[in-house]
């Protein structure tokens, strides 16, 4: 059995972590517009976290879940000018407690520096395209981002400040997801608040 940590916020101060049996994982990529919904594979024990991206053109949209059930998710999107955008291509992440299935998943993640429509290299490449999550900040201002492309090897990065300018040499933590084997000696922490 593998040992997963959840993490845990106790009054927005401290982090604990606890021990998890059952991590379940489920990733996907859809098209749609504000209050799409994700509709889970499988369930989850309880609301699981749900990280998600998206774009249109390659213009990255400001994204959350909200509504978070054991059965899925609805996405609100905005654009920079306070639009509710009607299409995009949406990339989610879900993980919580529920009936294992991380062995079935590989992991790719890194935190670098890039700029607006950057060809970012994944390396071992995946066997098949991953589901690509990111964001991004400069000098603590946070940035709007999203994968485009994704393919088994590479993707594209777009990455805006809140006015629509393209950022550059912004500090991307990407981590991006697929069917394989995982790596032991990885690491997950999620949480909830």
């Amino acid at each position: 059995m593998k040992r997963i940590y959840g993490v845990v916020l106790v009054l927005n101060l401290a982090v604990a972590l606890v021990w998890a049996q059952g991590i379940r994982v489920e990733t996907g990529v859809l098209q749609g517009g504000d209050q799409t919904t994700i509709n889970f594979s499988g369930t989850f024990n309880a609301p699981p976290a749900v990280i998600v991206n998206s774009q249109d053109s390659g213009v990255p949209y400001i994204t959350a879940t909200v509504n978070n059930s054991t059965s899925g998710a609805t996405v609100r999107l905005i654009d920079h000018n306070g639009t509710r955008p009607t299409t995009s291509w949406i990339q989610w992440i879900a993980i919580g407690q529920g009936t294992e299935n991380l062995s079935s998943y590989s992991v790719w993640t890194e935190v670098a520096l890039h700029s607006d429509d950057d060809n970012i290299t994944i390396s071992p490449a995946f066997s098949s395209v991953p589901t690509i999550v990111t964001c991004a900040q400069k000098l603590g201002v946070p940035y709007i981002s999203c994968s485009m492309d994704n393919a088994t090897d590479n993707f594209d990065i777009a990455i805006i400040d809140h006015n629509g300018t393209s950022g550059s040499n912004v500090w991307l933590q990407s981590i991006a997801m697929a069917s394989g084997s995982w790596d032991d000696n990885l690491r997950v922490e999620y949480g909830v608040e």
